[in-house]
């Protein structure tokens, strides 16, 4: 009778062991199965090619993308996970990476038409600005080098000068005028070349630090998956 007694509470007590981690497991198996099921169809069908045509449609693909790949990275992480108890553990492992490097390309031309469609919407605008100043500029050049030739009956009578005299006092007059509108002109000129380049560098720079940080983020997303590929000990 005490030997039953004592099988009974080694049985319930062993049940009431094991019950939380059956459970645990089962919830942790029901989060997997939601976050294995994502696909990437969705984004790709919102974001055709060709579709992007506005700034607020490029922030908002970009967006969508940046969310679509931390769910990517989290389904990888999850079937590696379900993949280390099974026998062929190789095989799936070498699947569950086919996938994620399938869905990172996908999505990847939605990111960069999105980015392509911003760079050149700045570029767009910017010449539009400098093609605007430059017309002010010419503008205003073209009403500064109308420069008139003063009129002898314009010149101030000066005791002791002819005619001739003040006719050639005139034309110096006038060939300043004109001499100052020329440098005018030229330094407006100077100035809009130099805008032009300074945008241009601007440009550069802005490509490059994109490269950079697009170079970064796939040396980053490269480890990670090194990283993630290394048996859990």
């Amino acid at each position: 009778m005490v030997g039953d007694m004592k099988f009974c509470l080694k049985k319930v007590l062993l049940v009431s062991l094991f019950l939380p981690v059956s459970q645990g497991w089962a919830q942790s198996t029901e989060v997997d199965a939601s976050i294995t099921s994502y696909t990437v169809t969705a984004v790709v069908q919102r974001y055709p090619s060709g579709s992007i045509q506005s700034g607020e449609t490029a922030n908002q693909a970009i967006k969508d993308v940046g969310e679509s790949r931390q769910k990517i990275d989290a389904r990888y992480a999850a079937e590696k996970q379900a993949c280390y108890p099974k026998f062929f553990t190789n095989a799936c492992l070498n699947k569950a990476k086919e996938r994620h490097y399938e869905s990172l390309q996908a999505v990847r031309p939605i990111e960069l038409e999105a980015n392509s469609y911003i760079r050149h919407a700045r570029v767009s605008e910017r010449d539009q600005r400098l093609e605007e100043s430059a017309k002010a500029r010419e503008a205003r050049a073209k009403g500064n080098t109308s420069v008139p030739v003063p009129q002898i009956n314009d010149m101030p009578r000066e005791s002791g000068l002819s005619d001739a005299q003040r006719a050639a006092r005139a034309q110096d007059v006038a060939d300043r005028n004109a001499e100052r509108a020329e440098r005018e002109r030229q330094r407006r000129a100077a100035e809009e070349s130099n805008a032009k380049q300074r945008a241009q560098n601007v440009e550069r720079y802005e490509e490059k630090v994109r490269e950079s940080e697009e170079r970064q983020k796939e040396v980053a997303r490269r480890k990670a998956e090194r990283a993630a590929e290394q048996p859990v000990k």
